[in-house]
């Protein structure tokens, strides 16, 4: 993506791809709309607001990153295809 002549239209693209749609907020500002199984509707949310989840009963603030994400993913990738091999070779216990 980083090639990409047009990177907005690229990530559109993506997003739209997965269920994502980005919009212009009131204010001008980037906004992303899906829909929320859980809400049962679509669910807006501020541009502003990626990248980082806050605990709402302490207040702390957990920053995302594209690498931490990839890293977490691989290792859950990893912690799969052990236990995979393990059930295959009769080692898997319910």
């Amino acid at each position: 993506m980083r090639s990409c002549p047009d990177r907005m239209a690229e990530l559109e693209r993506r997003l739209a791809r997965d269920g994502v749609r980005m919009r212009r907020g009131a204010r001008g500002g980037l906004q992303y709309e899906f829909r929320s199984g859980s809400l049962g509707g679509t669910r807006r949310v501020s541009g502003a607001r990626l990248g980082f989840a806050r605990d709402r009963r302490t207040g702390v603030v957990v920053r995302f990153t594209a690498r931490g994400i990839r890293e977490g993913l691989e290792a859950f990738r990893a912690l799969e295809r052990t236990a995979e091999r393990q059930y295959e070779q009769g080692d898997g216990r319910t």
